[in-house]
Order: C-alpha cells, then sequence, then structure tokens
C-alpha cells in the first residue's frame, strides 16, 4: 500500500502544475484577450460547467469512495469502474442533449457554446476517481505532466490578439479533452483484457448513491460557478466578470495546493472507517488541521500585502478592480481548506447526508447574498456572499464531525500560527513603508521576509508539526549523503 506521504508528494506535484499553468498563462492571455474578452470566456464556461456537473452527477467522489472500498482486488475495482462509468455515462447522454437544446436557443455567443462541447466530454471521460481510489496519484501526475505542458505551448504559439478569443477557447478545451481520453484509455483496456462483466442491475443503486453526492455538487456550483453567470446577468459587464475571473482563478489555483490533503486522505479515511480504526481517523483530522493552518495562514496574509503591486503588475491596465475582490476572496483558502477536510471525512465515512445538508445551506445563503449584494457591490457582492457562505458551511462540517474533534485542541493548535501571522504583519507593514523600489522587487522582498519571519517564529516557539517536517527532511539529506 503506498504511503500517505509518498501520495501526497504525487498529489502535490500535480496540484502544482495545476498552479503553474495559469500562473504562466494568465499574464499573457489577460494581455492578448483583455478585460472583456477574458469576462466573455469566463461567462460563457460558467454555463457549459453547469452541464457539466450536471453529466458527471456526483460521480467523483462516490467512485473515489467506492474503488477504494475495493482496495486490493483489481478485478472488483474494475467491476465497480465499469459499473460507475456506464451508470456517469447515462447522465451525460441526458446533459449532452439539454445542451445541444440550449445551444440551439442562444443567439450570442452561439460559436463559444459548440466549441466547449469537447469540455462537456472531457468531464464525462475524466476518470480520475478511479485512480484516485486506487490511490494510483503517480498515474495523474503524468497525465497532468503531458497535458498542462501541451496547453502552455498551444497558448504562446498561437494566442496572439483579442481575435483569438475562438481558438483560446478550443484549445483548453481540446487539452482538457486530450487529458480525459489518456487515462480513460488504459482503464478501460484492463476492463477488456481482464473480460470483467457487470450487471445492468446495479446501475440504478449507483445512480442513487451518486444522485446523494449530485446534490451537494449543484450546491457548490452556485457559489462557485454561478457567481459568474449571476455577475455576468445583473451587472451586463463583461469587465466585472473579467475582473472576478482573474481573482477566483489566483484563489483556486492556490486551493488546489491546500485541497491536496483532503485528496490524498478520502481513500484512506474511507478504509480506516471501514475496518474501525476511529482513533486513527482523529489523528489523520488533527494532524490534516495544522497543515491547513500553517499553509493557508500566511497565503492569506501575503495575499493581502501582496495584491495592489501584484494585480497591475501581472495582468496589466483594466484590471484593477481584481485586487479588492482577490483581498477579500484569500479568506476562502482557510474556509474552503477546513471545510473539504471535514467533508471528505463524512464522505468517506458514509455520512453523505449530512454532507448534503451542510452544502445545500450554505449554497442558498449563497444565493440570497448575491440577489442582495451583486447589484449594489458588483463583483465585490459576490466575494463577501461567497466568504459568508463558506464560513456557515465551515461551522456546520465542524458541527457534524464534533465527535471525531477536539475543539479545544484545534484553537489551542492555531495560535502559535496566529502569533506567527501577527509577526509577519507587521514585518510586511515595515517593508512596505520603506519601500521605494520597482514592482518585481517589492513582491520578491515581500516573499522573502514574510516566508522567512512566519518560518523563524513557528521554529523558535518548536511548533511540532513544523519541527517534525523539518527533522525529517535532514534525515533524507543525511541518508542520501551516507
Amino acid at each position: 500500500m503506498a504511503s500517505i506521504r509518498k501520495n501526497f508528494i504525487f498529489t502535490l506535484a500535480s496540484q502544482l502544475l495545476v498552479v503553474l499553468t495559469p500562473l504562466l498563462v494568465m499574464p499573457f492571455v489577460a494581455r492578448r484577450l483583455q478585460v472583456d474578452n477574458v469576462g466573455i470566456s469566463s461567462f460563457t464556461e460558467s454555463i457549459v460547467y453547469i452541464f457539466s456537473i450536471c453529466a458527471v452527477f456526483g460521480c467523483s467522489v462516490y467512485g473515489q469512495r467506492e474503488v477504494a472500498y475495493c482496495k486490493g482486488d483489481e478485478q472488483a475495482q474494475l467491476k465497480r469502474f465499469l459499473e460507475i462509468f456506464t451508470s456517469v455515462s447515462l447522465t451525460a447522454i441526458v446533459s449532452a442533449v439539454a445542451f445541444l437544446i440550449f445551444i440551439c436557443f442562444q443567439t450570442q455567443y452561439q460559436l463559444f457554446y459548440l466549441i466547449q462541447i469537447l469540455e462537456l466530454v472531457a468531464y464525462w471521460w475524466d476518470v480520475s476517481w478511479y485512480y484516485q481510489g486506487r490511490e494510483d496519484f503517480k498515474q495523474l501526475l503524468l497525465r497532468n505532466v503531458l497535458v498542462k505542458g501541451s496547453y502552455i505551448a498551444l497558448i504562446f504559439l498561437f494566442i496572439r490578439d483579442t481575435n483569438d478569443l475562438p481558438l483560446y477557447i478550443f484549445l483548453r478545451c481540446l487539452t482538457l479533452f486530450i487529458g480525459s481520453a489518456i487515462i480513460l484509455a488504459p482503464v478501460l483496456y484492463r476492463a477488456i483484457k481482464f473480460r470483467v462483466t457487470f450487471s445492468l442491475r446495479s446501475i440504478p443503486k449507483h445512480l442513487k448513491g451518486m444522485f446523494l453526492l449530485f446534490l451537494p455538487s449543484i450546491a457548490i456550483m452556485v457559489y462557485t460557478v454561478l457567481d459568474k453567470t449571476m455577475i455576468g446577468v445583473m451587472t451586463k459587464s463583461p469587465s466585472q466578470n473579467g475582473c472576478y475571473e482573474e481573482a477566483i482563478k489566483m484563489i483556486r489555483v492556490l486551493m488546489h495546493i491546500v485541497a491536496t490533503i483532503s485528496i490524498v486522505l478520502l481513500p484512506r479515511i474511507a478504509m480506516l472507517h471501514a475496518n474501525g480504526k476511529r482513533d486513527e481517523i482523529e489523528q489523520k483530522l488533527h494532524h490534516s488541521f495544522k497543515f491547513i493552518y500553517c499553509l493557508t495562514f500566511p497565503m492569506m496574509c501575503g495575499i493581502y500585502f501582496i495584491a495592489p503591486p501584484f494585480i497591475p503588475w501581472f495582468l496589466g491596465p483594466g484590471f484593477e478592480g481584481s485586487i479588492g475582490l482577490l483581498q477579500t476572496l484569500g479568506i476562502l483558502l482557510f474556509l474552503i481548506g477546513v471545510g473539504r477536510l471535514l467533508g471528505t471525512t463524512l464522505i468517506s465515512m458514509g455520512k453523505e447526508n449530512l454532507y448534503t445538508r451542510n452544502i445545500v445551506i450554505g449554497a442558498c445563503f449563497n444565493f440570497i447574498l448575491n440577489l442582495f449584494l451583486i447589484p449594489r457591490y458588483q463583483a465585490l457582492g459576490a466575494a463577501y456572499a461567497s466568504v459568508l457562505a463558506e464560513m456557515l458551511v465551515m461551522g456546520a462540517m465542524i458541527y457534524s464531525n464534533r465527535s471525531l474533534l477536539s475543539l479545544r485542541k484545534l484553537v489551542y493548535s492555531s495560535l502559535i500560527y496566529l502569533l506567527a501571522i501577527a509577526v509577519m504583519s507587521g514585518a510586511l507593514m515595515g517593508v512596505r513603508s520603506v519601500l521605494a523600489c520597482g514592482v518585481f522587487l517589492q513582491l520578491v522582498l515581500f516573499v522573502c521576509v514574510g516566508g522567512a519571519t512566519y518560518g523563524l517564529v513557528l521554529l523558535l516557539l518548536r511548533e511540532t508539526f513544523v519541527c517534525d517536517l523539518m527533522r525529517r527532511i535532514f534525515a533524507k539529506v543525511q541518508r542520501r549523503r551516507a
């Protein structure tokens, strides 16, 4: 069985590719396409994503958990894969037909929607859940290296000006499509090779199980994708959508790193729960909380100080509205990090009803807030609504997992990190007050001074998570030298 540490490294490397790709492409695309075209791409993609969520029908999390339950038996895993993939194929076909009907009634952006049929198929064919359930994160890493590398090369080679918006959308959808096909083909080949068979009678059972996780997927969509749709409809401003798109994209880039721990833990907690090892689950949860504190607190602090000089330098003129959006949305790193970790725990333990309830409550709250805040504050109103809704969801997730958590221990373990952040903020304010240099050097100084201050405070306070991590790193270095 692969260790959690090794799985984490593979998954983190894969997520880093997801992180680096937008960072490399964003400034280039923003300057070539301009803010209005970025907003159009964001708006149409949000519509397509709604149909894509309906197509996969909660398959991703459900499939990962069901494959994890068959750990150690490849025949059983392949059989479960065929059952679930056949089930999701039915919902994908229905969603595709509905999307084609939708396109027929569109007079604006029809070409962009037609191109993004490829994206709809890519979501259908994306069987990452099978590899995650098997804890085979290495294959996903190799796929991401190939796909993301090709995407970056194609964007830099072919995107030149605002007239290339259709080509930009096509290249994005094409690489997603190819990436999904690359990981689907080997699984189908092995199922055929081993002559795996299954009964169609299993499909209703899987559709029911997927539906329980489809409801929270729809709810999550309300405050991850529908925000952009509502901004486009209510403000009638592509530039508002463009500023929001770039800000939320940067937050999601960082969120991929934070979410790594949840991706890795889901199959492991599912297995521990199946074996009745409650104490180990509690231990892993508290250790994961420290990881989230350690990572998200300095991220939020850094975003607040870096956003004003970074946005104009990175994205160019026209995106000044993204500064306040990025500072506000940065709070989501901690809120969603905790929410995903505890939501993953509920799903792993078969408590989909509690998970669904919490997400639906948050989504309804977010939708209502959007109706009031977007007309008044435009894109910033959507950011406020997302933060408030995620606070509610995080609180509900903590309450639902209260039997596994010690709130006193969680609060106590966070105090060291809060103290380190306070010192880091003081250092960054001091640097900002005496800076008189170019933007790039400002950013370098912010990162170096902030990171060094934060790490030094944690080491001086002998924070156990950081000290254990440093000891492991030094031990590995010494072993390699020996």
